[in-house]
């Protein structure tokens, strides 16, 4: 990226975020959140060392909005300015900003419930449209917006009808200034929870994956009309290479055959010319992995990922490109021989913005 874009781009942001806090903050709000950050410089002697006479110090009292808008935007566009007025935030409104900028938009009664306090109450006076609440006192300055999700105001509003947001803007500029939730970070489970089943391949993996491809590339795996293996063919596959499954028999039809199913349609989707041989198998499976990666025309409906049923649309393969480079990312962050939570990756993925599925992403 050449640096007149990089100039031009953050130049925008600036554009974008000024109008943005003109727009949607009264002045009275613009000066509490002003004030707030002369308070937090005036706490740090190194910054104002730093700052000198800058005019971002100008003394407050007769400042119209438009001045205090532009030393906003300046103190969220540098991290130490912004680690100033942050300093300054309650704890709630901290984890009120951790959810609204990495997680995005919650009800109310979803927001209420992952910080354990109350995040906003009834409107008191005359009703504002559409946003029957307001923030609780000291929220009002983390720009939390509340609105409802109807296009007109009915009675009876509850906390699950409204939502509570950052506006995209401001939400994509703090996501460079805040750090990662702890809950986001992949770590190995200290002690794993006992659950009603259990599986790990690792031992016989490679011994399973040289039997199927010989299978496969002999030719005795039966195919269906439309490509896919028939189920005496997996039946036979499974014999043949002694396969084990992620669940016992009897688990219900969908799950029997779940794991056979997912590494056929991998290796059927490769190009054995490409792959090498298999008398190295560990070099084999990278290759073929990393074959399977980077071709954009292996679509994810039809092999790897096909248990999580991804109803991509097969004509866009820069869908399929974007969910193999999350799932790529993701995979070289698990530790190895470890056990991670499912949580942690769900966390992982959302916070990063790596979705594997086209649905909207779950949020715990």
């Amino acid at each position: 990226m050449n640096m007149h874009y990089q100039q031009q781009s953050k130049a925008n942001k600036i554009i974008d975020l000024e109008t943005l806090l003109m727009k949607l903050y009264p002045a009275g709000s613009i000066a509490l959140l002003h004030e707030q950050f002369l308070l937090g410089v005036t706490g740090d002697q190194e910054l104002l060392d730093i700052l000198g006479n800058s005019w971002l110090l100008q003394p407050a009292e007769k400042l119209v909005k438009q001045t205090r808008v532009e030393i906003l935007v300046e103190v969220f566009s540098n991290e130490a300015l912004f680690k100033a007025w942050y300093a300054l935030q309650s704890t709630l409104a901290k984890k009120v900003l951790e959810r609204l900028v990495w997680y995005g938009n919650f009800t109310l009664e979803q927001l209420e419930k992952r910080v354990g306090e109350k995040v906003a109450a009834p409107h008191q006076g005359q009703r504002k449209y559409f946003t029957p609440f307001d923030p609780v006192q000291g929220l009002e300055l983390v720009f939390l917006e509340i609105t409802s999700s109807y296009s007109t105001f009915k009675k009876g509003y509850t906390k699950k009808d409204i939502t509570a947001y950052l506006p995209e803007i401001l939400r994509k500029t703090l996501r460079t200034l805040l750090p990662v939730p702890e809950q986001s970070v992949i770590q190995p489970l200290k002690k794993r929870e006992q659950t009603d089943f259990s599986s790990c391949f690792e031992p016989t993996i490679l011994t399973e994956l040289t039997r199927m491809v010989e299978f496969i590339r002999q030719g005795h795996l039966t195919l269906k009309k439309n490509g896919q293996p028939s189920v005496k063919g997996l039946r036979d596959l499974v014999r043949v290479a002694g396969l084990q499954e992620f669940y016992p028999a009897g688990s219900g039809k969908d799950l029997e055959r779940l794991r056979v199913e997912i590494l056929t349609s991998f290796l059927l989707s490769l190009d054995y010319t490409k792959a090498g041989s298999l008398s190295s198998p560990q070099v084999f499976l990278r290759k073929a992995f990393d074959l399977w990666i980077k071709d954009s025309e292996y679509l994810l409906t039809e092999h790897l990922l096909d248990h999580l049923r991804i109803r991509w649309n097969n004509y866009y393969a820069d869908a399929s490109w974007n969910v193999k480079k999350g799932l790529l990312r993701v995979l070289k962050q698990l530790p190895a021989k470890e056990w991670v939570s499912i949580v942690n990756i769900d966390n992982f993925c959302i916070v990063r913005q790596i979705n594997l599925l086209e649905k909207e992403m779950s949020v715990l």
